[in-house]
């Protein structure tokens, strides 16, 4: 594998993460909205937050799932995460 293609496949991985961070977000905030849950940080605050430790928050709502039910952004998130791992696996098969 050369320099370029390493490159590509790190900012590959990394707009991956974001997009995924971002639907945690957006479905977190409309589920929010849905049952009539106050915003309690802006966007301007919440966003880059949630967008950088999503996976500790979704282990968080894994873990406490008894308690706190099937919340659908953590859904969201975990098929959002399957299909990049498939996309990931599927790349790596075509062009070894």
């Amino acid at each position: 594998m050369t320099l370029p293609n390493i490159r590509l496949w790190i900012i590959r991985l990394l707009v991956g993460y974001l997009i995924i961070g971002s639907i945690y977000y957006i479905s977190g905030y409309l589920f929010n909205l849905f049952i009539g849950k106050d915003i309690v940080f802006a966007h301007i605050v919440g966003f880059p937050l949630t967008v950088m430790g999503w996976p500790s928050m979704v282990y968080g709502d894994l873990i406490n799932i008894q308690t706190l039910g099937i919340k659908p952004p953590t859904v969201l998130t975990l098929l959002s995460l399957a299909a990049m791992i498939t996309f990931v696996i599927l790349k790596i098969i075509k062009n070894p």
